[in-house]
């Protein structure tokens, strides 16, 4: 399993250079609602760049008990939370294309009126997300470090 979420991860790493290449290299590309699949595109590339270092540095596997294993269990736990956030980034600016879309549909004169929100619900959205998964890991964490003790 960790051998194809590893796979997996790296196919989606390079569809994400692929996409913001061929966005680079042709400006037309960029156009609507290109530049709003190019901020996707960012978003993919850092969520999947993690879960390749991710399951990279051996996933959810447990590592034994040294001196350099709570650094690694920090840094992974990290890691988890970097993807996250960047997922539901990509997924709302998957959404807020649509959005555009029926905006310039329904009023095509007054469709770029929201565009400076976008940005920020994208944002808001992924670090309350971040925070509720930070929020998560930490309750699992202590509960695990209680375990270990009793």
């Amino acid at each position: 399993a960790q051998a194809s979420a590893l796979v997996s991860s790296s196919a989606s790493l390079a569809a994400s250079l692929l996409v913001l290449g061929l966005c680079m290299k042709h400006p037309g590309m960029r156009r609507m609602p290109g530049w709003i699949i190019m901020r996707a595109s960012w978003c993919e590339l850092v969520s999947s760049l993690c879960g390749v270092v991710f399951f990279a540095l051996g996933g959810f596997q447990e590592h034994h008990r040294h001196c350099g294993a709570a650094i690694v269990h920090e840094f992974r736990s990290g890691l988890i939370v970097m993807l996250v956030a960047a997922e539901i980034a990509a997924y709302t600016w998957r959404f807020f294309m649509y959005v555009h879309l029926l905006a310039t549909y329904v009023n095509p004169f007054r469709s770029t009126r929201l565009l400076r929100v976008y940005s920020f619900i994208v944002v808001a959205f992924a670090l309350g997300v971040a925070g509720a998964c930070v929020c998560y890991v930490a309750s699992v964490s202590a509960g695990a470090a209680v375990a270990t003790c009793e």
